[in-house]
């Protein structure tokens, strides 16, 4: 507030800028309220004047606005119409909070999360491979992290989408093409996720804000390496050779004869091979709690009789797979190595798909010998689900001749360091 001279000093001007008090004029047949500027006589009057209007302003009730008086009675009135006339105002204003907060609140991404690994724990037992997808949720995790404290409702904005692809797009660098492609695909997954667990507040029309928004190209798929005949009597050689040491002997007979896969030979031991009946000798193979065999499977070795020889000669004081396996079920780099010297020592170049070239190369001569066999009973004897495979095997340019030769590769001879094969 200011009190100036104006009109070259006759009159006197009090001037309360934008703090004008909310008092209606003291003057008396002043029917008004106070304005911004009043004009008197003398700075006597005006100093009078101003500091009435001071003392009626400090009296006056600030704490409600006309405005809000009318909003509190017409509050009252809906009240006393619905029946709840002995409730008092606030007691319905806070109830009414808690209920707008109930139905249009969202999770917070980090509640959502942990939904979503529970899930993905109790699928693990029966439908995923743990090890993969463990490291795949590690990740994502990282990838979330930055976000755990926001509402899904802000989670779910297109800006927030935005700066995860950014640091996705940093984080992933270096990593295969592959683990990108799963790694981002667990977040498009995380993100449609928190949209489902979070529909009935969220607007009808929403997307997943992340969908597209990274394009990684897909990863080239090989066709898998097939064995020569040279290559896999090589390779049986090595083994047995090698088998006091490495004991992997029995490993590379249902790799190669059988086609078993790796993780599928890591859950076996020397009572699933059974060839008490001579007439009947069969190869079992334990279902596992994770991973691509869910279901057990017998293979029968009637046609197979060089499996049945080679198991004659294995020794069976020695354990059936010695190296140890990790948390997640996988073996440790113990055996990878153990499986490389038994390639270098047959010669055979480690650039080349060595983890499943056994169990391949059994597919396509299967496939091009036959011995009795439909694709569909090779798919079903190996526990294939790709169709794709079969396309692989069946343009290898393998020879049934060839596919002979791999079958007959046996022992016919045993001694104290060597063992004669023959094709």
């Amino acid at each position: 507030m200011k009190i100036k001279p104006i009109e070259n000093g006759t009159k006197y001007q009090v001037d309360f800028g934008l703090q004008i008090p909310r008092v209606k004029d003291p003057r008396p047949n002043k029917d008004r309220w106070v304005g911004r500027t009043t004009r008197f006589d003398t700075k006597e009057e005006a100093i009078k004047w101003a500091e009435e209007v001071k003392q009626l302003d400090k009296k006056r009730d600030t704490t409600m606005s006309g405005i809000e008086r009318m909003d509190y009675i017409q509050a009252l009135k809906v009240l006393n119409d619905a029946g709840f006339g002995d409730m008092k105002l606030e007691e319905v204003v806070k109830d009414w909070v808690k209920y707008r907060k109930k139905a249009t609140s969202t999770a917070l991404v980090r509640e959502c999360y942990d939904q979503w690994i529970d899930k993905y724990i109790e699928k693990a037992e029966s439908q995923i491979k743990s090890g993969s997808t463990a490291e795949n949720l590690t990740r994502a995790r990282k990838h979330l992290l930055p976000y755990f404290d926001l509402e899904i409702r802000e989670f779910l904005k297109p800006q927030v989408a935005e700066d995860l692809a950014r640091g996705f797009e940093k984080r992933v660098r270096g990593l295969t093409l592959r683990t990108k492609k799963n790694d981002w695909g667990k977040l498009v997954q995380f993100f449609n996720w928190c949209k489902m667990k979070n529909v009935k507040h969220l607007p009808a029309d929403i997307e997943n804000p992340i969908e597209g928004l990274v394009e990684i190209d897909r990863p080239v798929t090989h066709a898998p390496y097939i064995l020569e005949v040279t290559e896999a009597e090589a390779l049986m050689q090595s083994a047995f050779r090698t088998n006091s040491e490495l004991k992997l002997l029995p490993y590379f007979i249902l790799h190669l004869f059988c086609g078993i896969r790796p993780s599928e030979i890591l859950g076996m031991d020397w009572s699933c091979i059974r060839l008490e009946d001579e007439n009947e000798p069969i190869i079992h193979i334990p279902a596992r709690a994770t991973g691509k065999n869910k279901s057990s499977r017998t293979l029968e070795l009637k046609r197979f009789p060089n499996v049945v020889r080679w198991f004659k000669v294995c020794d069976r004081s020695l354990p059936f797979f010695p190296y140890p396996k990790d948390k997640n079920g996988k073996v440790v780099r113990l055996f990878n190595k153990a499986r490389q010297k038994v390639f270098i020592d047959a010669g055979i170049e480690l650039d080349r798909k060595y983890n499943d070239c056994g169990r391949h190369s059994c597919a396509t001569y299967l496939y091009k010998g036959q011995k009795g066999y439909t694709p569909a009973d090779i798919t079903d004897r190996l526990g294939h689900s790709d169709k794709i495979l079969l396309e692989f095997y069946r343009n290898s340019g393998k020879l049934e001749s060839e596919a002979i030769a791999y079958f007959n590769i046996k022992p016919i001879e045993a001694g104290e360091n060597l063992v004669k094969f023959s094709a």
